[in-house]
């Protein structure tokens, strides 16, 4: 195990007090509780992604037994593995398809336990460390190139991240969805 590996340059929201950062999200959570609970908000209704209705779309945001969401990105954080996440679209499409005859009622209870886990985490001890510390994730960088994917080091006597120089200039490009080949 390697251990956590604190974020070194600028990494966007790890350069916002963390309080800030978890105030904005649990607001967020909180007005979007608010109109996905709403008896006038019809989410039999199909969305943008073809086959799946309002309420397939709060599944995969829901906290699953089957779906470790929040646990899988902190055990990153916490063991400094950076193995890719399952691609989201394949994961998101199980999740769906095993909860898709959930009531509505059990789908707001996981978004109300998915927020809740968000708001124990940043009213938790691990928010100090874990807050600007590296993780896997399946949206953002790319790990496609050097700037991006970071290089380590593990010999006997020293385990180590190296940061590239040219993630700290890297272009907008290289910020995209999962492993898609990004323009650097």
């Amino acid at each position: 195990m390697l251990g956590p590996v604190p974020a070194t340059g600028r990494f966007g929201l790890t350069e916002t007090d963390p309080d800030e950062v978890g105030r904005l999200i649990l607001a967020g959570w909180d007005e979007f509780l608010d109109v996905v609970g709403d008896p006038s908000t019809d989410l039999s209704r199909p969305s943008r992604l073809a086959g799946w209705s309002g309420k397939d779309l709060l599944i995969h945001l829901g906290a699953w037994d089957d779906a470790p969401g929040l646990a899988s990105v902190l055990a990153s954080a916490r063991d400094g593995v950076f193995e890719p996440a399952p691609a989201p679209d394949a994961a998101n499409k199980a999740l769906v398809a095993a909860h898709r005859d959930a009531s509505l009622g059990e789908v707001l209870q996981s978004l109300e336990l998915s927020r809740q886990r968000i708001e124990d985490f940043f009213a938790g001890p691990e928010l100090a460390t874990y807050a600007t510390t590296l993780s896997r994730s399946s949206v953002g960088r790319c790990r496609c190139c050097p700037c991006c994917t970071p290089a380590r080091t593990n010999s006997p006597s020293t385990q180590s991240i190296s940061l590239p120089a040219a993630r700290r200039s890297r272009p907008r490009s290289c910020w995209t969805a999962g492993s898609q080949p990004c323009s650097t």
